[in-house]
């Protein structure tokens, strides 16, 4: 468990620390680059994960993979007769072919993008088997009055640990080298296999290390937020952040930028390859 939510902490980092970088310096020779992440360990459902883990990955995958198998279907269906409005999705069979088809096509395809192991498949078709139960959730789960109340602290926090527990067990086949390992340190994770643990004190300082990695992610803003204005977006950000934490041109963000610079100076010879370069 603290090696594979060290990893999935790592990825997070990594990947939005790239996606920064890429607008920063495209910035710098006045290319404007549309965000890439948004704090997507925060969301409660994997659709919303998926609008806001790599982006611009998921405009693609919905414009050149999922849309045109959609509407292809859709068009089938319409001369044949069918229906297809959002009433007749409550039908299995019109759920199946105008919602779960799609999916597994993109998410599949989107997959095999990472690599060529069979590892990488199984991580793309188990997103679409998240993003299918989560459509079907909407279609066939209780539906919400306009007027309830917002969901409690308890159900929000659920939402997103389960969100985010799914996300892990197919970010275990994402680092895998084959879908046998992966499978194996899922039997592991859930005592299916036994291995040399130690006492928990032997992991104090990585328990530690992986609170204060998380509390990162759920509590502090993001780039996004923080930026509140500068960010560069495709549409109107529906939060910029507390205004206390937003940047400005003043005297303190300008010590801490460059705290911030000095640090990473240091540390230049500890420097690890990003883990998406590789893709």
């Amino acid at each position: 468990w603290i090696t594979t939510l060290a990893y999935m902490a790592q990825l997070y980092f990594d990947f939005s620390g790239y996606s920064d970088m890429a607008i920063g310096l495209a910035g710098m020779f006045g290319i404007k680059f549309p965000n890439n992440f948004n704090s997507p360990y925060k969301t409660r459902s994997i659709i919303d994960f998926w609008q806001r883990w790599h982006m611009t990955l998921s405009r693609y995958i919905g414009l050149l993979l999922y849309n045109p198998v959609a509407l292809a279907i859709t068009r089938s269906r319409v001369r044949r007769g069918l229906k297809v409005s959002r009433k007749a999705l409550a039908q299995p069979a019109t759920f199946v072919s105008m919602i779960a088809f799609p999916t597994f096509f993109a998410m599949g395809i989107a997959g095999v993008w990472h690599g060529a192991g069979m590892q990488f498949l199984v991580f793309g078709l188990l997103h679409a088997s998240y993003l299918t139960i989560n459509h079907a959730w909407r279609t066939w789960g209780p539906q919400h009055k306009s007027g309830d109340k917002p969901a409690s602290l308890v159900t929000l926090l659920w939402q997103v640990a389960l969100t985010q527990l799914v996300v892990l067990v197919a970010f275990v086949f994402f680092r895998a080298d084959s879908v046998d390992t992966a499978v194996s340190i899922l039997a592991s994770m859930t005592g299916g296999a036994t291995a040399p643990i130690g006492p928990i004190g032997e992991h104090a300082g990585d328990l530690a290390r992986l609170a204060i990695a998380f509390a990162i992610i759920w509590l502090v803003p993001n780039t996004i937020e923080v930026m509140g204005d500068a960010a560069p977006v495709l549409e109107p950000l529906a939060h910029k952040g507390p205004a206390w934490l937003r940047w400005r041109p003043s005297a303190a963000w300008g010590i801490l930028t460059a705290l911030l610079l000095g640090y990473c100076m240091l540390n230049f010879t500890n420097s690890t390859e990003f883990l998406y370069f590789q893709f």
